[in-house]
């Protein structure tokens, strides 16, 4: 499947309580076989949270535990070629990986807390 870089950035509708940090390096690259279980894994831990808490996203979709990063990729992602708030891919470079000194990426996930969970602790469910 081959490798996939990615960049992970907060949702930008979070709720003000519940609102998690930008990691401080939200440029990652791994294998495309990599699970969404095992990526928000990962993003809690960096975060401090709990996996449970946490929601990955792309473009506004729940991402599915079971699906793997290269089927977010080819499915969802697949004729994306800039996002809101993706500086680098605006910059106007040849895309080049010099350009910039690291590759564009080749998808963005979004995280926030899970909104089971925020519904669950404001009305008490």
């Amino acid at each position: 499947d081959g490798q996939v870089a990615f960049k992970v950035e907060p949702h930008r509708d979070q709720e003000p309580r519940d609102e998690l940090a930008p990691l401080e390096k939200p440029y990652l690259k791994t294998s495309g076989k990599l699970k969404v279980s095992q990526l928000r894994k990962y993003l809690a831990k960096k975060l401090g949270t709990t996996s449970y808490d946490l929601e990955l996203l792309c473009k506004d979709q729940r991402l599915p535990a079971e699906h793997s990063l290269q089927f977010i990729k080819r499915t969802l992602w697949s004729g994306t070629t800039t996002t809101v708030g993706d500086a680098d891919a605006d910059k106007g470079g040849t895309g080049a990986a010099g350009d910039s000194g690291r590759e564009s990426p080749d998808l963005v996930v979004h995280y926030r807390k899970s909104e089971t969970l925020v519904h669950d602790l404001r009305f008490g469910s």
